[in-house]
Protein backbone atom coordinates (compact mmCIF):
# COMPACT_ATOMS: atom_id res chain seq x y z
CA UNK A 1 0.00 0.00 0.00
CA UNK A 2 1.14 3.22 -0.74
CA UNK A 3 2.09 5.88 1.60
CA UNK A 4 1.09 8.85 -0.65
CA UNK A 5 -2.03 9.15 -3.50
CA UNK A 6 -1.34 7.46 -6.49
CA UNK A 7 -1.27 11.00 -8.93
CA UNK A 8 0.76 13.46 -8.11
CA UNK A 9 1.18 15.94 -10.80
CA UNK A 10 2.51 19.74 -10.65
CA UNK A 11 2.01 22.13 -13.65
CA UNK A 12 4.91 20.67 -15.80
CA UNK A 13 5.50 17.24 -14.33
CA UNK A 14 4.00 13.34 -13.58
CA UNK A 15 4.95 11.89 -9.89
CA UNK A 16 4.00 8.26 -11.10
CA UNK A 17 5.36 5.03 -9.28
CA UNK A 18 8.54 3.45 -10.99
CA UNK A 19 8.00 0.55 -13.35
CA UNK A 20 10.34 -1.82 -14.60
CA UNK A 21 10.67 -0.47 -18.13
CA UNK A 22 12.17 2.61 -16.70
CA UNK A 23 14.89 0.80 -15.93
CA UNK A 24 17.55 2.27 -18.83
CA UNK A 25 16.61 5.29 -18.71
CA UNK A 26 17.32 5.68 -15.00
CA UNK A 27 20.86 4.04 -15.38
CA UNK A 28 21.30 6.18 -18.14
CA UNK A 29 20.06 9.37 -16.24
CA UNK A 30 22.54 7.83 -12.85
CA UNK A 31 25.37 6.68 -15.38
CA UNK A 32 26.34 10.41 -15.05
CA UNK A 33 28.84 11.27 -12.27
CA UNK A 34 27.80 14.64 -12.51
CA UNK A 35 24.65 13.39 -10.77
CA UNK A 36 25.67 10.61 -8.83
CA UNK A 37 28.50 12.37 -7.28
CA UNK A 38 26.11 14.12 -5.20
CA UNK A 39 24.23 10.95 -3.54
CA UNK A 40 25.01 9.06 -0.82
CA UNK A 41 23.94 5.25 -1.81
CA UNK A 42 23.75 4.79 -5.66
CA UNK A 43 27.00 2.59 -6.51
CA UNK A 44 29.46 3.87 -8.98
CA UNK A 45 29.28 2.99 -12.07
CA UNK A 46 25.40 3.24 -12.42
CA UNK A 47 24.50 -0.12 -14.78
CA UNK A 48 21.45 -1.19 -16.03
CA UNK A 49 21.27 -3.81 -13.11
CA UNK A 50 21.82 -1.45 -10.46
CA UNK A 51 18.49 -0.05 -11.91
CA UNK A 52 16.60 -3.15 -12.22
CA UNK A 53 17.29 -4.22 -8.46
CA UNK A 54 16.85 -1.27 -7.39
CA UNK A 55 13.13 -1.21 -8.90
CA UNK A 56 12.87 -4.80 -7.84
CA UNK A 57 12.96 -3.82 -4.07
CA UNK A 58 10.63 -1.08 -4.35
CA UNK A 59 7.45 -3.21 -3.64
CA UNK A 60 9.03 -4.58 -0.37
CA UNK A 61 10.05 -0.99 0.95
CA UNK A 62 6.63 0.59 -0.20
CA UNK A 63 4.77 -2.39 1.55
CA UNK A 64 5.40 -1.90 5.57
CA UNK A 65 4.32 1.69 4.83
CA UNK A 66 8.10 2.99 4.76
CA UNK A 67 7.88 4.45 1.81
CA UNK A 68 7.16 6.00 -1.27
CA UNK A 69 9.30 6.43 -4.53
CA UNK A 70 7.80 8.45 -7.45
CA UNK A 71 9.63 8.66 -11.05
CA UNK A 72 9.46 12.30 -12.55
CA UNK A 73 7.64 12.71 -16.10
CA UNK A 74 8.54 15.97 -17.61
CA UNK A 75 7.13 15.92 -21.54
CA UNK A 76 6.74 12.29 -21.81
CA UNK A 77 10.20 11.24 -20.26
CA UNK A 78 11.40 9.96 -17.39
CA UNK A 79 13.76 12.86 -16.22
CA UNK A 80 14.11 11.90 -12.35
CA UNK A 81 13.01 10.35 -9.08
CA UNK A 82 11.97 11.82 -5.87
CA UNK A 83 10.92 9.72 -2.73
CA UNK A 84 10.44 9.02 0.78
CA UNK A 85 11.85 6.45 3.35
CA UNK A 86 11.32 5.88 6.84
CA UNK A 87 15.15 6.10 8.26
CA UNK A 88 16.53 6.42 11.91
CA UNK A 89 16.30 10.14 11.98
CA UNK A 90 12.39 10.12 10.46
CA UNK A 91 11.11 10.16 7.23
CA UNK A 92 13.66 11.25 4.62
CA UNK A 93 13.00 13.29 1.65
CA UNK A 94 15.33 12.49 -1.16
CA UNK A 95 15.39 13.47 -4.91
CA UNK A 96 17.97 13.97 -8.00
CA UNK A 97 17.30 15.18 -11.48
CA UNK A 98 18.92 14.17 -14.89
CA UNK A 99 21.81 16.59 -15.81
CA UNK A 100 19.53 17.46 -19.33
CA UNK A 101 16.94 18.98 -17.19
CA UNK A 102 19.27 20.98 -14.69
CA UNK A 103 17.98 24.87 -14.64
CA UNK A 104 14.47 24.31 -15.68
CA UNK A 105 12.87 24.84 -12.38
CA UNK A 106 11.58 21.17 -12.35
CA UNK A 107 12.73 19.18 -8.94
CA UNK A 108 11.83 22.84 -7.16
CA UNK A 109 8.26 22.28 -8.74
CA UNK A 110 8.44 18.49 -7.95
CA UNK A 111 9.26 18.47 -4.88
CA UNK A 112 6.66 21.79 -3.59
CA UNK A 113 4.16 19.01 -5.20
CA UNK A 114 5.37 16.11 -3.13
CA UNK A 115 6.12 17.63 -0.21
CA UNK A 116 2.53 19.00 -0.54
CA UNK A 117 1.04 15.17 -0.78
CA UNK A 118 3.09 14.08 1.89
CA UNK A 119 1.90 16.37 4.43
CA UNK A 120 -1.56 16.39 3.29
CA UNK A 121 -1.45 12.61 3.46
CA UNK A 122 -0.60 13.15 7.33
CA UNK A 123 2.73 10.67 6.74
CA UNK A 124 4.40 12.90 9.08
CA UNK A 125 5.51 16.25 11.18
CA UNK A 126 8.01 16.68 9.65
CA UNK A 127 10.72 15.74 6.93
CA UNK A 128 14.47 15.57 6.93
CA UNK A 129 16.86 15.72 3.95
CA UNK A 130 20.14 17.51 3.32
CA UNK A 131 22.85 17.38 0.91
CA UNK A 132 26.81 17.85 0.70
CA UNK A 133 28.04 21.17 1.04
CA UNK A 134 28.72 21.78 -2.65
CA UNK A 135 25.59 20.78 -3.74
CA UNK A 136 24.12 24.20 -3.76
CA UNK A 137 20.50 23.59 -5.67
CA UNK A 138 20.15 20.96 -3.78
CA UNK A 139 20.05 22.81 -0.74
CA UNK A 140 18.46 25.93 -2.52
CA UNK A 141 15.53 24.03 -3.18
CA UNK A 142 14.95 23.36 0.43
CA UNK A 143 15.42 26.46 1.43
CA UNK A 144 12.70 27.42 -0.96
CA UNK A 145 10.39 24.36 0.42
CA UNK A 146 11.26 25.86 3.92
CA UNK A 147 13.71 22.80 4.99
CA UNK A 148 15.97 24.66 8.24
CA UNK A 149 19.53 23.43 8.51
CA UNK A 150 19.92 21.28 12.14
CA UNK A 151 23.51 20.32 11.90
CA UNK A 152 26.41 18.72 9.87
CA UNK A 153 27.85 15.68 10.56
CA UNK A 154 30.03 13.06 7.78
CA UNK A 155 28.13 10.28 6.25
CA UNK A 156 28.99 7.65 3.34
CA UNK A 157 29.31 8.81 -0.14
CA UNK A 158 29.13 5.27 -1.88
CA UNK A 159 29.94 6.82 -5.69
CA UNK A 160 33.00 8.39 -4.29
CA UNK A 161 33.89 5.74 -1.98
CA UNK A 162 34.74 7.99 1.11
CA UNK A 163 33.05 10.15 3.91
CA UNK A 164 32.23 13.34 2.79
CA UNK A 165 30.46 16.23 5.04
CA UNK A 166 26.52 16.30 4.82
CA UNK A 167 24.42 19.21 6.01
CA UNK A 168 21.17 18.14 7.93
CA UNK A 169 17.95 19.94 7.28
CA UNK A 170 14.48 19.10 8.33
CA UNK A 171 11.22 20.77 7.18
CA UNK A 172 7.79 20.44 9.69
CA UNK A 173 4.47 20.58 8.35
CA UNK A 174 3.75 23.98 10.24
CA UNK A 175 6.21 25.79 8.87
CA UNK A 176 5.96 24.17 5.45
CA UNK A 177 1.57 25.28 5.52
CA UNK A 178 2.36 28.83 6.22
CA UNK A 179 5.20 29.43 3.67
CA UNK A 180 2.86 27.32 1.08
CA UNK A 181 -0.75 27.86 2.00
Amino acid sequence: MRLLPSRITSRRLELRSPVPADAARIAELLGNWNVIRMLGTPPWPYRLADAESWLASLADREAGHQSDHRALVFGGQLCGAITIERRQRGYTLGYWLGEPYWGRGLMSEAALAYVAAVFAAKVGDELVSGALPENLASLRIQQKLGFERTGERILPCRPRGMDMPHIDTVLRRERFQVLHP
